[in-house]
């Protein structure tokens, strides 16, 4: 009850008495809670493999598709703590798939994309493309978004990612039109339509 109660919130998860109590729990009785909690402490200690050995062991004994959206959010973003872009991503999309109107993971898809322009394989002129992938990740959380200031942080960041997309001049001279569809190389694979 205490590891239930304490992992109701971040601040909760993140006590030495929640990852404490989560470690006896789980000795006696494995479950969802217990193994999160476990998660969590080995989080705090970086040992990643760890983590996410807890974290599938959650996501086999959760029932309610909330539970796995979020352990699943967990998991994409070890997944990209360790460089790994394509393996948080579908993780991500496998929570998307539970819960389709989630705004969170195609924020955490987006800047997957944002930060990836240097890996995509592109000309360096015209790298801002990955930008055109992650506006489009980020407009889709803007419309599922409900807080205020969520959804205008969200628009925000898709005016920053905006004024990062190539000059039209260069996407010309790459052979690229306004309007035409272009496939995104590397682990993204993304096709987006030109700006």
């Amino acid at each position: 009850n205490v590891s239930k109660l304490l992992g109701r919130s971040k601040e909760g998860r993140e006590t030495d008495l929640y990852t404490t109590c989560a470690d006896y729990s789980y000795q006696i009785s494995p479950s969802m809670e217990a193994a999160k909690g476990l998660a969590q402490a080995a989080l705090k200690k970086q040992d990643w493999d760890r983590a996410m050995d807890y974290y599938e062991e959650a996501l086999k004994l959760a029932i309610q598709p909330d539970d796995k959206c979020e352990i699943l959010k967990y998991e994409a973003a070890i997944h990209q703590q360790r460089g790994r872009k394509s393996a948080a991503r579908e993780a991500l999309r496998k929570s998307l798939a539970l819960d389709p109107e989630q705004a969170e993971p195609h924020v955490m898809i987006a800047n997957l994309y944002a930060t990836s322009a240097k890996e995509s394989g592109l000309d360096a002129n015209i790298q801002g493309l990955v930008f055109v992938a992650a506006v489009s990740e980020m407009q889709q959380a803007a419309a599922r978004e409900e807080d205020p200031e969520k959804k205008a942080s969200y628009n925000s960041t898709i005016a920053k990612y905006k004024a990062a997309y190539p000059e039209k001049s260069m996407l010309f001279m790459k052979g690229l039109q306004s309007g035409s569809s272009y496939t995104i190389g590397g682990w993204m694979g993304v096709t987006i339509t030109v700006p």
